[in-house]
């Protein structure tokens, strides 16, 4: 059941956060990705039951494409490495702990804006992934645990998808899959 819509801020949770991430392209795009970016927690939750709760936050993080190791084709002209500045809000459905742990589950989805510094990535085929702009929206989807002492960490997979949702002729988009590790302070 449905309890509150807006209930009081969460005790002692910091409100920032930080992250750091490494992974690499999905769907048959070849290149690493990494990732660092900052989080500030809104610290109210939503919807909260005693199995879970919603909040949300804002992520903020710059991103490194690196396809350097992959082989150019004849006509493959895209960037070999190539930057994202992105921001989210980010809405996080948090559970409680599993059992009598101090791990707590959580799924995690936003959507925000992003701006590249290219608008082509090598692919290693016979063209590069046109993107059309360098203005790109940024999709995400996350399944992770929160941990430690006041779960001040958390580990998450989170797939990321960057696309201009054709307001250009190119939108090949970026899809990314990454493991993340993150503190609150």
């Amino acid at each position: 059941m449905l309890l509150l819509l807006t209930a009081p801020p969460l005790a002692a949770e910091p409100r920032w956060g930080a992250t750091l991430a490494a992974g690499e392209g999905v769907a048959g795009q070849r290149h690493d990705s990494y990732r660092l970016s900052l989080q500030r927690h809104w610290n109210r939750s939503f919807w909260q039951t005693r199995r879970f709760h919603f909040n949300l936050f804002w992520d903020t993080g710059v991103t490194l494409l690196d396809a350097r190791d992959v082989l150019r084709g004849p006509a493959d002209t895209g960037a070999e490495q190539l930057w994202i500045l992105g921001t989210s809000p980010v809405l996080r459905w948090q559970f409680q702990a599993l059992g009598q742990s101090t791990i707590t589950p959580f799924l995690e989805a936003g959507v925000g804006l992003a701006v590249l510094s290219d608008d082509k990535l090598r692919s290693g085929n016979n063209r590069a992934l046109r993107l059309g702009t360098r203005w790109q929206f940024e999709d995400r989807v996350a399944i992770g645990i929160r941990f430690g002492r006041q779960q001040r960490w958390e580990l998450a997979w989170r797939l990321m998808h960057h696309s201009n949702l054709n307001a250009a002729d190119d939108n090949a988009g970026l899809d990314s899959q990454l493991v993340s590790i993150g503190r609150r302070f």
